[in-house]
């Protein structure tokens, strides 16, 4: 499971939960997920923020699957690297991105530790300690 849904998968169970009432109690059949935005989307509706969130895992998806399926064509060692390397870059700045979307709500409901939590987080994030050395040091 990539490591940024398993960042929303808790944040996903917590907010179905929260929704509480009888739904709750006698879940629905399963349905195929045609997406995995569909997969993890809670069934209340969304806050802003878990909605911007959700649809820049769903544009990180699709962009993606789209370079696995040049992966699997390619044969040439240097394309299929580069193929890699490009579906990396993608992974590390969605997460950017989404850290960079919670830094802005946490500042605009006038939550300073958590914005500065994040913009840590963020930092360690874009330039993360070389091998043996502990990160988030300055």
């Amino acid at each position: 499971m990539p490591r940024s849904l398993a960042l929303f998968l808790p944040l996903a169970v917590s907010l179905a939960l929260s929704a509480g009432g009888a739904e709750a109690q006698t879940p629905a059949a399963p349905a195929a997920p045609e997406s995995t935005a569909a997969l993890f989307a809670p069934r209340v509706k969304p806050t802003a923020m878990v909605a911007e969130l959700l649809e820049s895992v769903e544009g990180e998806r699709l962009q993606i699957a789209e370079l696995r399926r040049s992966l699997a064509g390619t044969r040439s060692h240097s394309h299929r690297l580069e193929i890699q390397r490009r579906i990396e870059r993608i992974k590390l700045d969605g997460e950017v991105a989404r850290i960079r979307v919670q830094i802005g709500y946490a500042r605009r409901e006038k939550r300073p530790a958590v914005a500065e939590a994040l913009e840590r987080a963020l930092d360690m994030l874009q330039s993360p300690a070389a091998p043996g050395q502990s990160g988030g040091t300055k």
